[in-house]
């Protein structure tokens, strides 16, 4: 999945270097810019990872005007940390007239499950904890779509 419009370019990552790079980029915004907080030992790698990375696919936006990283001014990135917020950080992308990448935190007790893992088939869904025990896909289930 490619989009284009005019000198932009929305797509997932595809290799190692684009991950590395867009997870750069999440430090430098998410960490440098606003404040976040990173664990212990991860500030010297300035790379900004979390548990939901290896079922995600990572969306890039890239300014073709742009050299690569060199971008800074041109991509909007806001973050809604809890759900009181949430309303007026969509508002507010909303109202910006450029790429934004919205990186919203969800509680790990939050139901989003289930889960279609990056790259896997809709057979390979995860279940929620209650439901990997108790309700476990069966042949009939694996076969819709």
């Amino acid at each position: 999945m490619n989009l284009y419009e005019d000198r932009f370019e929305v797509r997932f990552s595809v290799d190692s270097a684009e991950l590395k790079a867009s997870k750069q980029l999440r430090y430098k915004v998410f960490i440098e810019e606003m404040g976040g907080k990173i664990k212990e030992g991860k500030i010297e790698s300035k790379i900004e990872e979390d548990q939901f990375d290896q079922y995600c696919k990572h969306l890039l936006i890239i300014d073709h005007e742009k050299k690569f990283g060199n971008s800074r001014g041109n991509i909007v990135g806001i973050r809604a940390e809890n759900p009181d917020e949430l309303d007026e950080k969509i508002q507010e992308m909303i109202n910006i007239d450029r790429p934004v990448i919205f990186d919203c935190h969800v509680d790990q007790v939050e139901n989003c499950f289930p889960m279609i893992p990056s790259g896997k088939p809709h057979n390979q869904m995860l279940l929620g904890p209650k439901d990997q025990k108790e309700n476990k896909i069966t042949g009939k289930g694996k076969a819709l779509v």
